[in-house]
């Protein structure tokens, strides 16, 4: 199960009605499912009752288990499951019952991680997807913001522009500027641009952003921003 250290019976046949889906294995190496786990490699008994290697788990005793075998599931590595054949009459496997169940057991491991596989590629398309979205959507947003800029900018180049006009003007014309960068920041996301690296003073950066948005922020708040005497300069994209 994940999370945890348990098994649960996903699957099989003979046994009782009830216990796919609902019967759990404490993967414990003291019994047959969690030393099967760890051993990395087919586990035979003959006698569970004489087995001096583990004990036999609650699931096994119920159903009268005598003999059987047993191999974990691996994927990358790492054991994830249990794939085990059991009699409730003593039995000696073969060795080709044996390598029939190994195979088995990489069969479904294999088909396990491709589906794994197969739905880390969908959430990748579904992040392309996203990423695709996000692009289209800053590009029309900057189409917007430049038709925004571009009269704010005209009304502030006017010399009879009134004075109670020219702040609020300032104020668009600011915000206007700083959401153009956001998408900028959104182009970035979606791998459509590519990030320009500069050299950058993090105070001269913030300086000029806490002028921005102190203007945004009005007279009621006050906006105070102290840096460092001394900083070193970072490779960074000023967005």
């Amino acid at each position: 199960q994940p999370g945890t250290k348990d098994l649960l019976l996903r699957a099989g046949v003979g046994w009782k009605n009830g216990c796919i889906g609902t019967a759990v294995i404490t993967a414990d190496p003291q019994n047959e499912s969690g030393f099967a786990l760890a051993a990395g490699g087919p586990v035979v008994f003959e006698d569970l009752a004489k087995e001096a290697h583990f004990t036999s788990s609650t699931l096994l005793r119920e159903h009268g288990v005598v003999s059987g075998m047993s191999v974990a599931i691996a994927g990358h590595g790492q054991a994830f499951g249990v794939l085990g054949a059991y009699t409730a009459r003593r039995r000696n496997f073969t060795e080709d019952e044996i390598h029939f169940l190994f195979s088995l057991a990489t069969v479904l491991a294999m088909a396990v991680e491709r589906m794994r596989t197969e739905a880390q590629l969908l959430q990748s398309q579904k992040m392309d997807s996203i990423g695709q979205l996000a692009a289209g959507v800053a590009h029309d947003f900057n189409n917007m913001l430049t038709v925004i800029q571009g009269h704010t900018g005209m009304m502030l180049a006017k010399p009879a522009l009134a004075p109670e006009l020219k702040e609020p003007t300032q104020a668009i014309y600011f915000a206007a500027e700083r959401a153009a960068t956001l998408t900028r920041q959104l182009l970035m996301f979606s791998r459509k641009n590519v990030m320009k690296l500069a050299e950058l003073d993090l105070r001269e950066v913030i300086t000029e952003l806490s002028k921005m948005l102190q203007r945004l922020l009005g007279e009621t708040v006050v906006l105070e921003f102290r840096p460092p005497p001394e900083l070193p300069l970072v490779q960074a994209d000023r967005g």
